[in-house]
């Protein structure tokens, strides 16, 4: 009998296998969609692919979307930063995701669920001059997204380092406040800045620690804790012509 059930269920293990392996076989190219890296430095509002867009926004600076503006061409109601940019932010559509679903495509469900950079979910922004012109781009890691997701946040860092070659980086450790410690053996509060190709002025901030009050386990209960730590990275482009002394 007990050798029935393993043949049984051999048999139905390989046939699950063998229809995944069809049905990615059958799945097609993946549709084109535009991406934070088709939103450029010198565009224009009014260049940017806003059709595979969703959610334009004024930006809150890493936080929630704050007033609805519906296209990029009404920067101007957001209010400027102290750098004088109006704040942006988008999402990506998520038709395709629900195309992906629909037709139970799972690699393009994977490709095209969420806002995402480098597989991590992130928040997204333009920055905009008084003009209407592109001088700066917002990516940070979202602090909404689930602890796994938050715990690999970190690795942007090096990967966002190696997009921009490893060699000419600026870096200074940033203080800890009171009650700021190491996580899982690390601590990290890094702001690192590049000039990069005489064009662009690279900024790349990262955080992983655990802030004061914060735990691996519970005081109480000894039982451990989910999503108790700190695990972000920014990373914001401007153009030259943007103050460093006002971000």
């Amino acid at each position: 009998m007990l050798r029935v059930v393993i043949v049984v269920l051999g048999t139905l293990t390989a046939f699950n296998l063998s229809a995944l392996a069809q049905n990615r076989q059958t799945e097609p190219d993946a549709p084109p969609r535009a991406n934070i890296w088709d939103v450029r430095i010198g565009m224009t509002s009014g260049q940017i692919p806003e059709h595979d867009f969703i959610d334009i926004s004024c930006g809150t600076n890493g936080g929630p979307p704050s007033i609805l503006i519906d296209s990029f061409t009404n920067f101007s109601k957001c209010p400027p930063e102290g750098t004088g940019l109006h704040e942006v932010y988008f999402a990506y559509d998520d038709e395709l995701e629900y195309w992906a679903r629909a037709n139970e495509y799972v690699t393009w469900i994977a490709i095209y669920s969420g806002t995402k950079v480098m597989d991590q979910p992130v928040i997204l922004s333009a920055l905009f001059d008084g003009d209407g012109i592109v001088k700066g781009i917002r990516i940070i890691s979202d602090a909404r997204a689930d602890p796994q997701q938050r715990l690999a946040a970190i690795v942007m860092r090096r990967r966002f380092t190696g997009r921009y070659g490893e060699e000419g980086w600026a870096c200074e450790d940033l203080p800890p406040r009171e009650g700021e410690k190491p996580f899982r053996r690390q601590f990290i509060k890094e702001l690192c800045t590049k000039i990069y190709k005489d064009q662009l002025r690279v900024r790349l901030e990262s955080h992983y620690y655990q802030k004061s009050g914060q735990t691996t386990f519970d005081p109480h209960t000894g039982q451990p804790q989910q999503g108790y730590f700190e695990s972000t990275v920014r990373l914001e482009l401007y153009h030259l012509s943007v103050p460093v002394d006002q971000m």
